[in-house]
């Protein structure tokens, strides 16, 4: 019974290690839906999570930032939208947008754009 127990325990153990290890990008790696009616970009470590994304004229994005010290630039597209950066586990901001186009967007701290800190966003005309 005791060696029983002890699988038990070793399996458990080896469990909760795999768990607590996984990468926060991979975990919303396909996420970016709607929270709260707001779509949602993660930034960590060189990335964007989902670096693409589609939305609809009037929607909004909120970036929020998973570790390090990332802004959010839109270097092309209908506007030029910033965001300034902040520190660590923090909600960077939120940007509506209200004409239709592409928009691609940069981290514009240091190197971090030629790092692949990039994204896009597509914004599709509303239907009538």
């Amino acid at each position: 019974m005791m060696k029983t127990k002890n699988k038990w325990s070793i399996s458990f153990a080896i469990l909760l290690l795999i768990v607590g290890c996984e990468d926060k990008n991979e975990i919303y790696q396909n996420e970016g839906g709607l929270i709260d009616g707001i779509y949602t970009v993660y930034a960590g470590n060189m990335y964007y999570n989902p670096s693409t994304i589609s939305i609809t004229e009037g929607d909004s994005i909120r970036f929020i930032n998973d570790n390090g010290f990332h802004d959010v630039k839109i270097t092309s597209g209908p506007l030029k939208l910033f965001l300034n950066p902040c520190q660590g586990d923090c909600t960077i901001g939120t940007l509506v947008f209200d004409v239709a186009g592409t928009y691609n967007y940069i981290c514009s701290i240091g190197t971090h754009a030629q790092q692949g800190m990039t994204g896009t966003i597509i914004v599709n005309p509303k239907k009538n």
